[in-house]
């Protein structure tokens, strides 16, 4: 038996200003157990 499923991700996205720059960082995880920073 075989299950279909959507892929889905779940983004985490952290901003930060230090010293007159800004800092973006999303982290992506997803559903088969895979965890991109970016």
């Amino acid at each position: 038996i075989r299950e279909a499923r959507p892929k889905v991700t779940l983004v985490v996205r952290m901003a930060a200003s230090v010293a007159n720059y800004d800092y973006i960082v999303d982290w992506e995880f997803q559903t088969d157990g895979l965890i991109r920073i970016k």
